[in-house]
């Protein structure tokens, strides 16, 4: 996602990366809407966050390896684990960081 926030979502959707392209997509899709507001609405249900950030890493977790179970052999699960494991290391961080700037800068 950060790069179709470095691009801007315009750029990105006819970015010449595939991945940019596809997190672009996602983003303008209703889907990305939705999801926000089913957070919204554990929120306002009282969820406390450490549950919801929990539940949301299992839910993308889920969802990653039933992808995985569609699309790769089983031989390839361990590898493609490891890939998960490293775009989180390599990724999160920066992107939370990038993310709580940018909710700084609309609150002024």
């Amino acid at each position: 996602m950060s790069e179709v926030i470095n691009v801007g979502l315009e750029n990105a959707l006819t970015h010449e990366n595939p991945r940019v392209r596809l997190v672009a997509r996602a983003g303008a899709s209703k889907w990305a809407q939705e999801f926000q507001k089913w957070i919204e609405s554990e929120i306002v249900r009282g969820t406390d966050p450490a549950s919801l950030l929990i539940g949301v890493i299992d839910i993308q977790i889920m969802t990653h390896s039933s992808l995985a179970a569609n699309f790769v052999k089983p031989a390839a699960f361990r590898d493609l684990a490891e890939g998960y494991k490293a775009m989180i290391d390599e990724r999160w961080i920066s992107h939370a960081e990038q993310s709580q700037q940018m909710m700084m800068e609309r609150r002024r």
